[in-house]
């Protein structure tokens, strides 16, 4: 998968992310990759950490797309999926 504009655009936030990052629920997982194209990853935890209670797991390696596409991400995923009650 390429980045072109209109892909780079919908995944901007909105102007009020604070609040939608207020309203996450519990449980939720935001996996992300040292390696994203997009975003700068090393500033996810401290953002949903003091909007959230979101986890952020940050893999080694991984860009924006292949934490969803990695084997192993897909492992994480599932298994966290499977610990929600």
């Amino acid at each position: 998968m390429t980045y072109d504009y209109d892909l780079q655009i919908s995944m901007h936030p909105r102007d009020n992310y604070e609040q939608e990052l207020q309203s996450l629920p519990e449980n939720t997982l935001l996996l992300v990759g040292s390696a994203d194209g997009s975003f700068q990853a090393e500033e996810y935890k401290p953002l949903f950490e003091e909007h959230s209670q979101a986890d952020v797991i940050k893999k080694e390696g991984m860009t924006h797309f292949s934490t969803l596409t990695d084997p192993n991400a897909q492992a994480l995923i599932a298994e966290r999926l499977d610990n929600i009650n």
